[in-house]
């Protein structure tokens, strides 16, 4: 089973029915073949709701940070597209182009799809790097203004997922069956951290 119908899988029972990491992992593992590590790298990537409030603040300033990216390369795709005298076609398809990549990162941002950010973060990187070594873009003091929005947003886009991952341990377990030694791996995930204090009180 590959890692694309794991992560399906474990959104939809962690977000949808609201069940826990471990609850997830133990079921999913003893219906399914598949590889213990690879299962429990991807339960852990699907943020709880606790991580999603825990991590509210640097969500919300993606977001921000997402709209003024889109802003400035819708702004920057029209004055293009007035200068080349691009048809309303190619207008079309550029700016879906352009603002491709802050829409999946607000939907990253405002769902629990964690394995957004990379691709965003990556991709921008990408974008930077062309920015500086392409002979046909000019770089003057508007461009590099231009450009910290997009460096914050890639460290934020690899920094927001760890914060939204939650922990887990493997222990090597050994015991005598039948005079043979068995080992076994157990995988434990730490299920406190997902739940913030204001989560925790409202249950009491």
């Amino acid at each position: 089973m590959n890692k694309n119908k794991i992560r399906k899988a474990a959104y939809k029972a962690i977000t949808k029915e609201r069940k826990g990491h471990q609850d997830f992992f133990d079921t999913f593992r003893k219906e399914n073949k598949v590889k213990p590590e690879v299962l429990a790298e991807e339960t852990a990537k699907i943020p709880s709701m606790g991580k999603m409030k825990d991590t509210s603040t640097l969500r919300y300033i993606f977001v921000v940070i997402m709209v003024i990216i889109l802003i400035l390369r819708v702004l920057g795709i029209t004055v293009l597209a007035q200068e080349m005298g691009l048809g309303q076609g190619l207008m079309i398809l550029a700016l879906l182009f352009a603002v491709g990549i802050p829409v999946i990162g607000i939907v990253a941002a405002l769902t629990q799809r964690a394995h957004l950010y990379y691709p965003v973060g990556i991709l921008m990187a990408i974008g930077i790097m062309r920015s500086f070594t392409s002979k046909n873009v000019q770089i003057d003091e508007s461009s590099l203004i231009a450009l910290v929005p997009m460096v914050i947003a890639i460290i934020l886009a690899f920094y927001i997922p760890t914060k939204l991952k939650t922990a887990h341990t493997k222990s090597v377990n050994k015991e005598m069956k039948e005079g043979k030694e068995i080992t076994s791996l157990t995988y434990t995930f730490d299920e406190k951290q997902n739940y913030s204090d204001e989560i925790l009180d409202s249950g009491i």
